[in-house]
């Protein structure tokens, strides 16, 4: 099959954004509220001692975001709420939510994970754990 093409789950991400934008552009026309909101854009990097994600969260502020590191998932979640003005129905609360995980490649120690919020962009560095080397064991007689 020549005419196969794979697709990363970086394009698989982008394709869900794009048609979580159809679809709330779709609900405002039809006078519905938006879906919430889509979920934030994703980047890793991976060094030779920590995995570090970066996500867009603009719009949220570091008291909206929830970070949760269980194995090898983290877990990235964010809620906000805004009065809007709706006309005659006066204001009304929106509620903007998202929650995203993603499977770490390699283990990290959980003790040591840090994360950074600054203008809209959260930066979680991930310390790796050291590489477990060969190890000995000592055979005992009876």
């Amino acid at each position: 099959m020549p005419d196969l093409t794979l697709w990363t789950n970086r394009r698989l991400g982008q394709l869900k954004r794009d048609m979580e934008l159809l679809f709330d552009s779709l609900r405002r026309d039809m006078g519905m509220p938006a879906s919430g909101g889509a979920a934030p854009r994703f980047s890793t990097e991976e060094t030779d001692q920590a995995l570090v994600v970066v996500a867009e969260v603009t719009g949220y502020g570091h008291q909206d975001l929830n970070i949760c590191l269980e194995e090898d998932v983290l877990t990235l979640r964010g809620e906000r709420r805004e009065e809007v003005e709706n006309g005659e129905a006066g204001t009304i609360t929106r509620t903007r939510s998202f929650s995203q995980a993603l499977r770490l490649p390699c283990p990290v120690d959980p003790d040591k994970v840090e994360a950074v919020f600054k203008d809209g962009v959260l930066r979680i560095t991930l310390p790796k754990c050291p590489p477990r080397g060969p190890r000995n064991v000592c055979v005992k007689v009876d």
